[in-house]
């Protein structure tokens, strides 16, 4: 059964769904404010690729970009993605660690 989107509610949401639909996932940019960081997130990913969304907290938008991009790349090569293992390869200088996120927090 193919997944239909649900209408989109504002242009922000069109131009994701648009992008979704290009490039089978998006990401969202929120900017920090006072104590709270920025922090981007990904949609589509769990339909292209059944893989976990992501989001990362306290990058620049274009060092989470890359990490996403990186990520979404392994995945179509065939990697696994560990959670609780350090990679290296992710962001240059920077160790990486993917871990799950329990839904209820």
């Amino acid at each position: 059964m193919e997944h239909v989107p649900p209408a989109p509610a504002t242009d922000t949401d069109r131009r994701q769904l648009a992008r979704i639909a290009d490039h089978g996932w998006g990401v969202t940019h929120v900017l920090g404010e006072g104590e709270h960081p920025p922090f981007s997130y990904t949609t589509g990913l769990s339909l292209k690729l059944g893989a976990p969304e992501l989001i990362v907290v306290g990058l620049p938008d274009t060092s989470a970009d890359l990490l996403f991009a990186t990520y979404v790349r392994e995945l179509e090569m065939g990697g696994l993605i560990t959670s609780g293992r350090a990679y290296r390869t992710f962001l240059d200088g920077l160790s990486v660690e993917f871990r799950d996120l329990d839904p209820a927090d």
